[in-house]
């Protein structure tokens, strides 16, 4: 009886250190995460003011051609031939 009581000892130790183990794992595991998260955060605010602005342009373009410019209409043509849709900016006429 000992025996048996020794050995459900061993093993909760065991399973308790194991949990331990997995759970110094996952800390860590996030905060490498959180790290790489608030790396992109300046990228990622950077690349949405580009496609904005870029967005703009596409939008001013698109604006251009529809009142007859021939330049900026063969590049909303060539951007149509590639499956780029520009849509004109709210308001435009």
């Amino acid at each position: 009886m000992a025996r048996l009581q020794l050995l459900v000892a061993i093993l909760a130790i065991a399973f308790c250190i194991t949990v331990a183990g997995q759970t110094v794992g996952l800390l860590r595991d996030r905060d490498v995460l959180r790290a790489q998260h608030a790396a992109q955060e300046s990228t990622f605010q950077e690349a949405l003011k580009l496609r904005q602005q870029l967005v703009t342009l596409a939008g001013k373009t698109a604006q251009l051609a529809q009142q007859g410019d021939a330049n900026a209409a063969a590049i909303v043509e060539r951007l149509h031939q590639q499956g780029i849709t520009i849509n004109l900016p709210a308001g435009a006429k």
